[in-house]
């Protein structure tokens, strides 16, 4: 009866995802959402992906853009290039949704 009781519990744990292996990271590597200011021309926002050498994925919402760069950039330092462009009002990295 008490090893049927551990099991039940472990299983418990387990579904409540307690006792699992974290994800390596909550975010995509390589990848930033990045709003510009309004009226930011597309030319400028090509500058802003030039800043962490990488390229503009695609627009996702109004005067918001997922920029792409090399995996081997640490997001920190990516992020902070990325906000020290004038036409930078943010820039977060691109974060994994799951849906439970």
């Amino acid at each position: 009866m008490a090893l049927r009781g551990l099991r039940l519990g472990l299983a418990v744990l387990a579904v409540a995802g307690l006792g699992a292996a974290p994800p390596a990271a909550d975010y995509w590597p390589g990848q930033a959402i990045v709003r510009v200011q309004d009226g930011t021309s597309p030319e400028a926002v090509v500058q802003v992906a030039q800043a962490v050498q990488g390229r503009v994925g695609q627009q996702i919402a109004p005067d918001t853009y997922l920029i792409t760069f090399d995996e081997s950039v640490p997001m920190g330092d990516a992020l902070a290039r990325l906000a020290q462009h004038p036409a930078v009002q943010y820039a977060e990295p691109n974060y994994r949704v799951q849906a439970f």
